[in-house]
Protein backbone atom coordinates (compact mmCIF):
# COMPACT_ATOMS: atom_id res chain seq x y z
CA UNK A 1 0.00 0.00 0.00
CA UNK A 2 1.18 3.46 -0.74
CA UNK A 3 1.75 6.03 1.96
CA UNK A 4 -0.94 8.29 0.50
CA UNK A 5 -3.48 5.47 0.65
CA UNK A 6 -2.64 4.74 4.29
CA UNK A 7 -3.00 8.41 5.18
CA UNK A 8 -6.37 8.46 3.42
CA UNK A 9 -7.47 5.40 5.41
CA UNK A 10 -6.40 7.04 8.67
CA UNK A 11 -8.36 10.19 7.73
CA UNK A 12 -11.47 8.11 7.05
CA UNK A 13 -11.00 6.24 10.32
CA UNK A 14 -10.55 9.44 12.30
CA UNK A 15 -13.74 10.90 10.82
CA UNK A 16 -15.62 7.67 11.57
CA UNK A 17 -14.43 7.69 15.18
CA UNK A 18 -15.48 11.32 15.60
CA UNK A 19 -18.94 10.40 14.30
CA UNK A 20 -19.07 7.45 16.74
CA UNK A 21 -18.09 9.81 19.56
CA UNK A 22 -20.98 12.12 18.68
CA UNK A 23 -23.37 9.16 18.66
CA UNK A 24 -22.06 7.94 22.01
CA UNK A 25 -22.60 11.41 23.52
CA UNK A 26 -26.16 11.44 22.17
CA UNK A 27 -26.72 8.08 23.89
CA UNK A 28 -25.23 9.26 27.17
CA UNK A 29 -22.14 7.04 26.85
CA UNK A 30 -19.58 9.66 27.80
CA UNK A 31 -16.68 7.33 28.62
CA UNK A 32 -17.09 5.60 25.24
CA UNK A 33 -17.22 8.98 23.53
CA UNK A 34 -13.99 9.98 25.25
CA UNK A 35 -12.34 6.78 23.99
CA UNK A 36 -13.45 7.45 20.42
CA UNK A 37 -12.20 11.03 20.61
CA UNK A 38 -8.80 9.88 21.85
CA UNK A 39 -8.59 7.31 19.06
CA UNK A 40 -9.47 9.95 16.46
CA UNK A 41 -6.83 12.26 17.91
CA UNK A 42 -4.23 9.48 17.67
CA UNK A 43 -5.13 8.96 14.01
CA UNK A 44 -4.77 12.69 13.35
CA UNK A 45 -1.33 12.66 14.98
CA UNK A 46 -0.27 9.69 12.87
CA UNK A 47 -1.43 11.50 9.75
CA UNK A 48 0.50 14.65 10.66
CA UNK A 49 3.70 12.80 11.45
CA UNK A 50 3.60 10.46 8.45
CA UNK A 51 2.63 13.14 5.97
CA UNK A 52 5.45 15.36 7.16
CA UNK A 53 3.02 18.25 7.55
CA UNK A 54 5.04 20.64 9.70
CA UNK A 55 2.07 22.94 10.37
CA UNK A 56 -0.11 20.07 11.56
CA UNK A 57 2.68 18.79 13.79
CA UNK A 58 3.07 22.24 15.39
CA UNK A 59 -0.69 22.46 15.99
CA UNK A 60 -0.73 19.02 17.60
CA UNK A 61 2.16 19.94 19.89
CA UNK A 62 0.41 23.16 20.85
CA UNK A 63 -2.85 21.32 21.60
CA UNK A 64 -1.12 18.69 23.76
Amino acid sequence: MSKDYLIWQWQQDAERREMLADQAIANGQFKLAELYKLQAQARRRAIAVNSGDAQAIRELKRAA
